[in-house]
């Protein structure tokens, strides 16, 4: 319904800088450590608006700047010319390994980062409706993180960066889902939503692209009847929408 790279650009605030941020991550004296903070502070200061939540993001961001798997990984997915011309933004990876983390995250996580997209999408068209295609403009999702108060905007950062730590730390792919496990949750997503709902939802993932008013109805659908499931079902109608864009572990 929806695809990796389309999640994959919720999650990019703040990778305009990544590729300075990354050429130093490995520096090793402190007066390159602090420059690495001070950057880091710099794009999270720009991307949520506050100081305590760009400190946070700095104490978030920097553990995983120091693992050496997320260079191993960065650097797996520019071993293929045809993946790396398709990577996002700057090109570093980042936004790609943060999409497909976000299929590991537990229920109690992906609830909250889907509460926390309902709280911008009831704000902003462009958001709600990108939220489905992908094309989310990114100075509306900067503008639309800083409304955000300072606990939402921790469990965006946490929620996200911890999808990028999983997806670097993991050593295989998740075991697939099977097709008749998927078909029974979106039966019952269907159950839950109502037809006509439903019938508006199918008709966006028909049509490509749809209309703003129409993708952001077919976010609404998904984001309330997701709600509705079993523990089980939701995480199955979750992992439909993600698809990984990068070469898995």
């Amino acid at each position: 319904m929806c695809n990796s790279r389309a999640i994959g650009r919720m999650v990019s605030v703040g990778c305009s800088l990544l590729g300075l941020l990354l050429a130093n991550a490995c520096a090793t004296s402190g007066t390159q450590a602090a420059k690495l903070r001070n950057g880091i502070y710099s794009v999270g200061l720009e991307a949520y608006g506050n100081e305590p939540s760009a400190a946070f993001y700095v104490e978030t961001l920097v553990p995983i700047l120091d693992n050496p798997k997320l260079y191993a990984r960065l650097a797996k997915l520019h071993e293929s010319p045809e993946v790396a011309s398709g990577l996002a933004g700057q090109k570093t990876g980042i936004v790609e390994l943060t999409a497909a983390g976000l299929r590991r995250l537990d229920r109690t996580d992906q609830a909250a980062l889907l509460e926390v997209k309902r709280v911008l999408a009831a704000r902003s068209l462009p958001l709600c409706a990108g939220f489905w295609t992908g094309n989310v403009p990114s100075s509306a999702l900067m503008e639309g993180l800083r409304t955000l108060d300072e606990a939402q905007q921790r469990t965006w950062i946490t929620v996200t960066l911890r999808a990028l730590s999983l997806e670097i730390e993991a050593e295989g792919p998740l075991s697939a889902i099977a097709e008749a496990d998927t078909e029974q949750a979106l039966t019952e997503l269907a159950d839950s939503v109502g037809p006509e709902a439903y019938a508006a939802l199918a008709a966006a993932v028909e049509k490509d692209p749809p209309a703003p008013e129409a993708a952001c109805h077919a976010f609404r659908v998904i984001s309330r009847g997701v709600k509705n499931l079993p523990p089980g079902k939701q995480m199955i109608v979750i992992r439909s929408l993600v698809e990984p864009g990068v070469p898995q572990p």
